[in-house]
């Protein structure tokens, strides 16, 4: 493994500072509390605390609280028009320079963020192995285990798919190192197939944990704060939703795809807390994320502050921007008579520029859209099945229930091409600001990434794949 994790290890210990606005809020916590290691883990909400600063971790400003949604992985998408005078380090990125200064700091910052976060999780799932089964009330037991598997599988997807090859272009060779102990001791690295095969696991494992989840049944408020906003949370819906999603990314057959994702559908429509597509997208003014449709989301703490220096009412050389012609074709809006609500609502026109308020935490937004990011999507199980559907006609159901739920007049397509086009050009629409886009042109092999000028044909590896930090190829054991 690395330097980082043979050395330094700061356990996340969270002893219960909440702030709750609603019951569809995240908490906001915070996890500069420290206590004894053996205290924390004597009673059932020491795990719950424990879990949950795992989350915090994550939602960190170095990895999915911005890096590796709102900025970097998005400067690498081309969603922005950056301004005169942006900073060394957007230029960088969007030049695919990976070895400045800037570039390898931070995705320094990533890696040992992501590496720091599943080092909680496995003194968690440690911890957990050895428990007291007294101290935990219901399936408690079952839903913190669980919920730590998945995340574990999360977090490894992701470093594989930044600090690893595509399917497309894996050759066979250890990418990175997937940590399922803690401790000091070195992790040998995977294959992109080993990796793959890991998060599949963990997956799987976690699935049966979650079939006394609360989601499964009308929910109430609970008397254990703890268990409130499972319908954000890891739970048993977005566990499957990831499994959708990496099955996609490995290159598993359209038909094992599809069979999966279709059946997680119809489990889903069973069920009452199923999140369905909004049926009145004006309400995405109040909404701008479209919290309701939300599989899996982190609470961000002060994410406006964030999303204020990126997307700023004043023209700066730090904003990340567009413009009206980039947004018209990104949201074609010379196609269609009907305007996609997503162009006409997540951005407003600021001294004469369109300025992106999806992350602007206004007065009259939704109470259970602020402070989140969305981290799985119903949409994108909709996109997945219509990639993998058995013939096209099939596949335009679930394309055209989304464009319905955006405002849209249905679409014609005739052929599978055409499909994962559109779909190419609907992640980029859907998803802006998430982080998500990238991976998708990364999972398609893309020669020619939209709106970038660089010929990146004969560089894909490199275009598409972090080098490891300096750190980790000095301590790192392969």
């Amino acid at each position: 493994m690395k330097k980082i994790m043979k050395t330094a290890y700061l356990f996340v210990l969270i002893l219960g500072a909440f702030m709750f606005t609603g019951c569809e809020d995240w908490f906001d916590v915070s996890s500069d509390i420290d206590a004894k290691e053996d205290d924390l883990y004597k009673t059932e909400n020491g795990y719950f605390d424990a879990l949950i600063g795992v989350y915090a971790k994550m939602a960190g400003t170095s990895l999915y609280g911005d890096q590796m949604t709102i900025s970097t992985m998005d400067l690498l998408a081309y969603s922005y028009v950056l301004r005169d005078g942006a900073p060394e380090i957007y230029t960088s990125f969007a030049n695919f320079d990976y070895k400045t200064a800037d570039t390898e700091k931070a995705i320094a910052s990533i890696w040992e963020g992501m590496y720091n976060a599943i080092a909680n999780d496995n003194k968690l799932l440690e911890r957990l192995e050895n428990a007291d089964r007294k101290i935990f009330d219901d399936d408690n037991y079952d839903l913190i285990k669980g919920e730590a598997l998945a995340l574990r599988a999360y977090l490894h997807f992701d470093l594989l798919r930044m600090f690893g090859p595509s399917k497309a272009l894996d050759k066979g060779e250890k990418c990175i190192p997937y940590v399922t102990t803690f401790g000091q001791g070195n992790t040998a690295y995977s294959t992109f197939d080993q990796v793959i095969e890991k998060v599949l696991a963990d997956i799987d494992a976690a699935i049966p944990l979650f079939d006394k989840d609360p989601i499964w049944t009308p929910m109430e408020t609970p008397s254990n704060v703890y268990l409130v906003n499972r319908k954000v949370r890891m739970n048993a819906f977005s566990v499957r939703a990831l499994r959708a999603r990496v099955m996609l990314y490995a290159g598993k057959t359209d038909s094992e795809v599809y069979d999966f994702v279709s059946e997680l559908m119809d489990t889903l429509q069973t069920n009452i807390n199923y999140p369905r597509l909004t049926t009145s997208p004006q309400d995405i003014d109040k909404d701008k994320i479209i919290s309701g449709e939300l599989l899996f989301g982190l609470y961000v703490d002060k994410l406006s502050n964030v999303a204020s220096g990126y997307f700023p009412s004043v023209t700066t050389s730090k904003e990340l921007g567009s413009t009206k012609e980039k947004l018209d074709v990104i949201f074609e809006a010379d196609k269609y008579k009907m305007s996609d609500v997503r162009y006409e609502l997540l951005f407003v026109t600021e001294e004469g520029l369109p300025r992106m308020r999806k992350f602007r935490q206004e007065q009259t937004d939704n109470q259970r859209s602020r402070n989140q990011m969305p981290m799985l999507r119903l949409s994108e199980m909709y996109y997945i099945a219509a990639e993998t559907a058995p013939d096209v006609e099939t596949a335009l159901v679930y394309i055209n229930a989304i464009r319905t739920a955006r405002s849209l007049l249905g679409v014609e397509l005739n052929t599978k091409e055409e499909v994962i086009s559109y779909l190419d050009a609907e992640y980029r629409r859907e998803m802006l600001a998430e982080g998500q886009i990238f991976y998708r042109y990364k999972y398609r092999n893309l020669e020619n990434i939209p709106d970038c000028e660089i010929k990146i044909a004969d560089k894909l590896s490199e275009v598409y794949r972090f080098p490891l930090p300096q750190q980790e190829q000095e301590w790192g054991q392969k």
